[in-house]
């Protein structure tokens, strides 16, 4: 085991919002998933190599791709480092601790109780369960500030949906109950509904195919023309893709249209109509069973990359993304849920 100063940091969960209402303790016997990610080491070494030699067109290596081992190379903690985290959640009550390949993310299952202890240093159990005020949505949470002495070799830890247990550390400023408000506008000037989304924490600003182009300084009009070259989006939250729909859009832009691959699930749309006609209703999921979210995903990376294969990767599985319980628990999974399955896999579809 690693011999070091033990350092504590202290993070601020607020709960206070006044739209959320704390309604009382959760069971201490709750067996709960935490997702933990652990520092990546090498991210700036290996951002260089790919920016210098896999993605640029004058390099001999442009247009390869790292094995998952290679990659390791690079991001997986050192071995006094992981062992360092995997005793701490074996000492704190763990049941089950699983790491990816790399051991850059472990899946830890543990008791509300044992969590608790660990991460507040008190015998009282600090997970609530909260409540918004209009809508009833119900997550668990600590309702207190923690700390803990892994913290400077921890990014994130998020639990998956059956607890909807979110903690932060380095990268995500503390995590605030709030209202998101959102409206769409479409392409004939009408509107939608006003929605109201309870949300964990906010989005960013809207990203459009110029927000990108600006970003890398692609030049307009630009098309690959390189067969080793791909690209992909991360969908989940039962956003799924409508050939149709994909189809009409190539058509309206005057784009040659490309091949799609769809790595997981994509489901029809009665079977999306079945899982949550609640979301159907709401406008999440179009009555198509496409997601509207995804559907500008893939339309948006397209526009920006034409002439580029597109793999869409749609993650399934508890995650926190359950909205309140209007996603079933299996379709709950998310980011981290998606970079963690990546992590753990050995021939991606390139």
């Amino acid at each position: 085991m690693l011999v070091e100063k033990t350092e504590i940091r202290t993070f601020v969960v607020n709960t206070n919002h006044n739209q959320w209402r704390q309604l009382h303790a959760s069971r201490a016997d709750e067996i709960i998933q935490l997702n933990v990610a652990l520092k990546q080491k090498g991210i700036k070494q290996l951002q260089k190599y790919v920016d210098n030699e896999l993605s640029n067109p004058e390099s001999t290596n442009y247009g390869n791709y790292l094995t998952l081992k290679q990659i390791g190379e690079y991001v997986k903690p050192k071995p006094q480092i992981y062992n360092l985290v995997y005793n701490w959640f074996k000492q704190a009550g763990a049941i089950n601790i699983n790491p990816t390949i790399n051991k850059e993310f472990l899946t830890v299952q543990i008791s509300t109780s044992n969590a608790s202890r660990a991460f507040t240093g008190t015998g009282i159990n600090k997970f609530h369960i909260y409540e918004h005020k209009n809508t009833g949505h119900r997550i668990q949470r600590l309702s207190t500030s923690y700390s803990t002495a892994i913290s400077k070799h921890i990014d994130l830890i998020q639990g998956d949906g059956s607890s909807s247990v979110l903690f932060n550390f380095i990268h995500f400023k503390p995590y605030t109950l709030l209202n998101l408000t959102v409206q769409s506008t479409y392409s004939d000037k009408t509107e939608s509904a006003i929605g109201l989304f309870p949300a964990l924490y906010a989005p960013t600003n809207n990203v459009y195919p110029s927000t990108i182009w600006k970003q890398y300084n692609v030049p307009k009009g630009s098309r690959g023309t390189n067969p080793k070259n791909g690209q992909a989006v991360f969908e989940g939250e039962l956003q799924f893709i409508s050939n149709n729909d994909t189809q009409t859009f190539y058509k309206a832009v005057q784009q040659q249209p490309e091949q799609t691959i769809f790595h997981g699930l994509n489901l029809p749309p009665n079977k999306v109509f079945q899982i949550s006609p609640t979301l159907v209703d709401q406008g999440e999921v179009a009555s198509n069973g496409a997601g509207v979210e995804s559907q500008a995903d893939l339309e948006i990376i397209s526009s920006v990359a034409p002439g580029v294969q597109t793999t869409v990767w749609y993650v399934s599985g508890p995650g926190p993304a359950q909205l309140g319980g209007l996603i079933p628990f299996k379709y709950g999974a998310y980011l981290l849920e998606w970079a963690m399955e990546v992590a753990n896999t050995t021939k991606p579809p390139l």
